[in-house]
């Protein structure tokens, strides 16, 4: 098909390694860091996206990105917020990540996990913080979320205690520029 001398030519050509999750997976959110989860599927294009979930990973932001990317763990979320404001993404937005276990949560939400425990006072890591507030912002602005569809974990899933009773919910609708708190708050 080609002759020697091109085929020389064209394997002489060195070409740039890269990981593909990082590089090829565009983001939603500008500024966060694809890393890609296995564990996901198709979310209904007639399911309005109308809430935002807030979990605690009970764990850390490298420890995420391992479990998120391990398909026997069939968990996930679209976000995940280190203490440092690094932000990743598992999960496309228009897909439906795994991070509820009960009901149809995970049909018409995104799922926020934070590096840390619950219990854990999340609002003493500044960068986590203002990069979690910017984040919900920006889903909000583009899905037309209300604070009132903002919920922690523990409220949709009786036996799940995130993020927990260290996570300020007062200064967090505070920060995002809340003038009323949610009824459920």
């Amino acid at each position: 098909m080609y002759s020697d001398e091109t085929m020389q030519v064209f394997e002489s050509i060195e070409l740039p390694k890269f990981e593909w999750k990082e590089t090829i997976m565009p983001v939603d959110y500008l500024e966060a860091i694809w890393k890609g989860s296995p564990n996901y599927d198709l979310r209904s294009p007639l399911i309005a996206i109308d809430t935002i979930v807030i979990h605690s990973a009970e764990g850390t932001l490298p420890g995420m990105d391992t479990w998120f990317a391990n398909l026997n763990s069939q968990v996930s979320v679209h976000y995940g917020v280190g203490w440092n404001g690094e932000v990743h993404q598992y999960v496309k937005e228009a897909n439906r990540a795994w991070h509820v276990g009960v009901g149809d949560w995970n049909d018409h939400s995104i799922g926020i996990e934070l590096e840390g425990w619950a219990g854990g006072v999340f609002d003493s890591y500044h960068a986590q913080w203002t990069a979690l507030v910017e984040l919900t912002k920006y889903l909000m602005q583009k899905y037309n979320i209300s604070a009132e569809h903002i919920k922690g974990h523990s409220q949709l899933d009786s036996v799940k205690s995130d993020p927990g009773p260290g996570f300020a919910w007062d200064k967090f609708f505070s920060d995002l520029g809340e003038q009323t708190w949610p009824e459920w708050y």
